[in-house]
């Protein structure tokens, strides 16, 4: 099976990915011993990739190169994952975080500029109509499945825009898209199933992740389900973060905080958004679960039972780190 819009460029080792310019959106496969599919998610304070996994062989029903994979649920966020002699690990938010292993043969599946790619290819009308619905082609991309070119006809459509100018401009689209009724929100049924799932995995109340649900961020089109990502333009380093924090100090606490709406740095991985003021002192929210960010863009005031941590400048709330269970909810 080929992938026509990939790098047509394998690597033996982790060593070569320092000389491209990987993005969030990027899909990373690793062919050895069978596929695994990896999202990376920042550069490391030593400069290597910190990546997950994505997809990895299972009861599918994704498929790639003639195997059957399955989602991985347990690796977001970031938290620990399978622990093998292929990986590094390094130190992150009191987690240790995945570098991705140090051997294997690679291929690096570009989410970025696919979209114009793809719409010109047989069976991809459903994502051509979604990106000239949105009319954002140069700062588009598609990801899952479609991205992999495993999709199928009851397939989601992942797509992500690049950028915080143009990521405001596609919540803006969607949002006129909504009122003129062009697209959906989820059905209740839907918006129920999607709920159970985000709670199984995270370990929170379903009535919680019901109250996170946007109609903007997930939606129907042509009864297809669209996914809406926020990129930033380059890999988000996490040198400054890492560096800045004295762990010594850090508790959980849970506490009310106000922030402005259309955050920029809630584009990010991880999010970093300034706080107009909360009840236990932080400036700063630092979040690493993709779930919540939708709400924030909406600003307002938020429950967020986090990690405080002491910075140079400061104290910040760490959301996503999964040795704690930690939230946020709309008020």
């Amino acid at each position: 099976m080929s992938l026509p819009w990939c790098k047509p460029i394998f690597y033996h080792n982790l060593t070569c990915f320092g000389e491209l310019d990987v993005v969030p959106g990027d899909l990373i496969i690793s062919l050895d011993p069978h596929p695994v599919v990896y999202m990376p998610i920042a550069c490391s304070s030593c400069g290597r990739l910190i990546a997950v996994k994505k997809y990895q062989l299972g009861s599918g029903p994704w498929r790639l190169f003639g195997y059957t994979l399955s989602r991985t649920f347990n690796t977001y966020s970031p938290r620990e994952i399978i622990v093998s002699d292929e990986y590094g690990y390094e130190p992150l938010m009191h987690v240790e975080v995945p570098l991705l292993p140090r051997k294997g043969y690679w291929i690096l599946c570009s989410a970025r500029e696919c979209a114009n790619h793809i719409c010109k290819l047989s069976g991809f009308s459903k994502v051509c109509s979604i990106v000239s619905l949105l009319g954002l082609y140069t700062a588009v991309g598609v990801t899952g499945s479609y991205l992999l070119g495993t999709a199928h006809a009851q397939s989601d459509i992942d797509v992500g825009f690049y950028g915080y100018y143009y990521a405001v401009k596609a919540f803006e689209r969607i949002n006129e898209l909504l009122v003129e009724g062009v697209v959906r929100p989820l059905g209740d049924r839907e918006v129920v199933e999607w709920a159970h799932r985000e709670a199984r995995s995270r370990g929170l109340a379903v009535s919680h992740v019901l109250k996170l649900y946007r109609p903007w961020s997930r939606f129907v089109f042509n009864n297809t389900v669209i996914t809406i990502s926020f990129w930033p333009n380059t890999m988000p380093n996490l040198l400054d973060l890492h560096s800045s924090f004295n762990f010594s100090v850090g508790k959980v606490v849970e506490c009310i905080v106000e922030v402005e709406p259309l955050e920029p740095g809630v584009v990010e991985f991880p999010a970093r958004v300034s706080l107009v003021k909360s009840s236990c002192g932080a400036d700063e929210l630092v979040l690493f679960d993709g779930l919540f960010r939708p709400v924030l863009w909406e600003g307002g005031t938020y429950r967020v039972r986090g990690i405080l941590l002491r910075k140079e400048n400061g104290n910040c709330i760490v959301v996503g780190v999964r040795e704690e269970l930690t939230y946020i909810l709309p008020l």
